[in-house]
């Protein structure tokens, strides 16, 4: 039920925006779940990010992007995070996405085929886009080329000393 709320809330304009120190909300999503899966590796490249949003949105969606790894992940897989120029990558080495889901994994409710058989509603990966879209970011998703699937999220412009990067580039997958 918080899955619906958190998207019909959408972009409120009360919504408390600050800056965020997106690095420790990585830090924090990947030490939940470690905890729960703690047979799983988590490999870390992460930079300093401060970026302007909601605090509450940014870990919830970055948090989503971290369960989706680890559910599609072998039970003692690698999970690859990383955090450079404000914009967040998760990588698994699961079975990736199906051709046929790749439009539409962000797409409110959604389920592919072989997910229909798991706990959930559909709705983790479009709170991600949500909240990325929210203050000028991004969500994409792709296959890694040697397998897996990759998620690169931007939650808006990394901000250096109070002043907005003029723009952030989608990096391109490699």
């Amino acid at each position: 039920m918080s899955d619906v709320l958190q998207l019909a809330r959408g972009s409120m304009p009360a919504e408390r925006v600050e800056a965020v120190e997106l690095h420790e909300i990585v830090h924090d999503a990947v030490d939940r779940a470690r905890r729960r899966a703690p047979a799983m590796r988590f490999q870390l490249d992460i930079d300093p990010a401060v970026i302007l949003n909601s605090p509450e949105r940014v870990s919830r969606a970055v948090t989503n992007a971290v369960d989706n790894a680890r559910t599609w992940s072998a039970d003692d897989g690698v999970i690859e995070v990383s955090l450079h120029d404000g914009v967040v990558s998760v990588r698994d080495h699961g079975p990736g996405f199906a051709k046929e889901d790749l439009d539409r994994v962000f797409d409110r409710f959604y389920r592919s085929e072989s997910a229909r058989r798991l706990p959930g509603s559909g709705l983790g990966l479009a709170i991600v886009k949500q909240a990325a879209e929210a203050r000028g970011g991004f969500a994409t998703a792709a296959n890694a080329p040697d397998g897996g699937a990759v998620l690169r999220i931007s939650f808006g412009p990394p901000i250096d000393a109070g002043r907005p990067d003029p723009g952030i580039r989608e990096p391109a997958f490699s």
